[in-house]
């Protein structure tokens, strides 16, 4: 058990009092008067000064490894990295096949999670997606796999698609092509997520 655990919880300020005084009163010199601050007044005031200063809000472990109320000793390993994750709404709509449409505005990607997309409306059987990134003078794609694309098929299903890491920090935005029929597709989305869901990456 840490001993400012044990003077902050187990000795209070009048017992500290008392402890200063029975420390520093067999040390009184009358015929020295200079010599009146011995070592033992300077622990007292020492663990008085400990007891005083030490913040309200800060936790010590116990023997178990449990946290004493105020800040968890854990607190520095919880904090994450900022991502993107806030999921914003989506819209394909498809003329035609072969059709191209954008689905949202461009958002900035934060890390190398992957894109998350999840559909609540299709009006067609599937749609091929891609995650664009702005490049600073066109926009290329950034899907991840052999075949660069990601296949939206079913509704109401998180899912993931998965990207070239380089494109943490860059813009991002979804577009979505009709590969079999004319239809619309809406949904939701952000260019980071928490975890990985189901990959649609390929056909």
């Amino acid at each position: 058990m840490p001993p400012l655990y044990v003077i902050r919880h187990f000795i209070s300020p009048d017992d500290i009092q008392r402890l200063s005084f029975l420390l520093w009163f067999p040390c009184r010199n009358p015929k020295r008067k200079e010599k009146k601050m011995k070592v033992p007044i300077k622990l007292a005031a020492c663990l008085l000064a400990m007891t005083v200063m030490v913040p309200s809000g800060f936790a010590f472990a116990d023997v178990d490894g449990e946290d004493i109320g105020g800040m968890s000793s854990g607190s520095a390993s919880s904090i994450q990295p900022y991502a993107n994750n806030v999921n914003t709404s989506f819209y394909f709509t498809f003329k035609k096949s072969g059709a191209t449409s954008l689905g949202d505005e461009p958002r900035r990607k934060d890390n190398g999670t992957p894109v998350y997309v999840r559909a609540s409306k299709m009006v067609c059987d599937r749609c091929r997606v891609y995650v664009d990134m702005w490049t600073g003078s066109k926009w290329s794609n950034v899907v991840a796999g052999t075949k660069k694309r990601a296949t939206l098929k079913k509704i109401n299903t998180d899912c993931s698609i998965k990207v070239n890491k380089a494109a943490a920090g860059y813009m991002v935005r979804l577009t979505g092509w009709a590969d079999s029929q004319r239809g619309d597709v809406k949904g939701e989305w952000s260019p980071d997520s928490s975890r990985t869901y189901k990959v649609i990456n390929g056909d």
